[in-house]
């Protein structure tokens, strides 16, 4: 119904346009008659509909409350039925009610086999298992147990209407099919109580599985980062000032990943072992100690290279310190050396020049004395 409302009002919308280039105000009067008659059989229409969904509706929960009233009148048939074979036994023939007896005393004896079977199944359920599927098996392997608790139940309870209005009619010689039924239903109450106890210890386990494996997750996915992250710090410096400032960066990692990991990865090995040593004999946790172990390892490693870096930095760092205190002593002794050298040379200049005015002083003297000598010779001849 809801498709043909656009089409309603598009009509009207035509109308109006129509109205408009009509000059015949008869014509308009008719138009517009015609689309009210229209719109008036459309909203009449939709009323219909909902009126009729409404007794549908109505219909429908009539016949929900219909369904359920035969269910309870066939559940109230066939407890009467039930309660009419017990009557008809009780008021048959008494060689009947003998045999039924009989009959009782062999029924009663099934069911203590079956609760045999139950108390032994219940015992001879393993530890609870420390990993995800052998916990959901267990937890079917229960169910499975319990679901034959409940119907040995029932069993006992049609067991034990049956023996009392038995014995009310006198049929029964003694009361020790009574007190087996009764010690047949304490087996049984021991069997659920035990029953619930491991349901909540399965619960309890598994909970703790799934919180461990999703903090494991959350925790490997932080140990990713924090590798990359570290993976991606730069390469060890060759200069003091870089070294420092690589060491800041490696402080500010391991605040910023180092302690919260280690934190987190702590919670996670001490939940994971409490798990492992909670387990019963023979349980087996290798899923558990392969994956916690897997974690030591990735978390050792990585705290072996960051303390490694460490190291490298702080062994540059002295390295770069001990290069610096070697280089100021050689350009110190450098520069000792350029000044005794510059001194020398002055020196030596000095000492050049005096020893150039001597011998100058010295050839003068020569030259004079060669002079008299000369002199001295030529007088001698004559």
């Amino acid at each position: 119904m809801q498709q043909y409302l656009p089409l309603v009002a598009s009509i009207e919308e035509v109308c109006a346009e129509l109205c408009e280039l009509l000059t015949d105000e008869s014509a308009r009067q008719d138009v517009r008659s015609k689309v009210a008659g229209v719109k008036k059989d459309m909203t009449s229409l939709q009323r219909r509909i909902e009126e009729g969904k409404t007794e549908l509706e109505a219909v429908l929960r009539e016949g929900e409350e219909f369904r359920e009233e035969v269910t309870e009148m066939a559940s109230w048939l066939a407890d009467q039925q039930e309660a009419l074979a017990v009557e008809m036994v009780l008021t048959a023939e008494p060689d009947k009610l003998e045999k039924q007896f009989d009959l009782h005393e062999e029924h009663v004896q099934d069911i203590s086999d079956a609760v045999h079977h139950l108390v032994e199944s219940e015992r001879g359920m393993g530890p609870v298992a420390r990993d995800v599927d052998s916990i959901h098996a267990q937890l079917d392997e229960l169910g499975a147990l319990v679901s034959r608790v409940r119907a040995t139940e029932r069993e006992l309870g049609s067991a034990e209407a049956a023996a009392a209005r038995l014995q009310q009619e006198g049929y029964m010689p003694n009361s020790d099919t009574i007190d087996k039924v009764e010690q047949l239903k304490r087996q049984v109450c021991g069997v659920k109580d035990a029953c619930e106890a491991r349901q909540q210890e399965l619960d309890s386990t598994l909970d703790r599985l799934d919180k461990l494996y999703s903090d494991l997750s959350a925790t490997n996915r932080s140990l990713e980062k924090a590798e990359r992250e570290h993976d991606a710090l730069k390469p060890i410096a060759a200069d003091v000032t870089a070294i420092r400032a690589q060491q800041h960066d490696l402080k500010g990692f391991q605040k910023c990943h180092m302690e919260p990991l280690a934190q987190d990865i702590e919670a996670v090995l001490t939940a994971g072992q409490a798990l492992v040593q909670s387990g019963g004999h023979g349980v087996n946790t290798s899923t558990i100690d392969s994956d916690l172990e897997r974690l030591g390892d990735r978390w050792t490693d990585l705290k072996e290279k960051a303390s490694q870096r460490e190291r490298r930095l702080d062994t540059a760092l002295m390295q770069c310190g001990k290069l610096q205190d070697a280089l100021t002593g050689m350009l110190g002794w450098l520069g000792d050396m350029e000044d005794m050298i510059a001194i020398r040379s002055l020196v030596c200049a000095q000492v050049v020049k005096a020893q150039l005015q001597e011998q100058k002083f010295v050839d003068q003297l020569l030259s004079d004395d060669n002079d008299t000598w000369t002199r001295g010779q030529v007088d001698g001849q004559e």
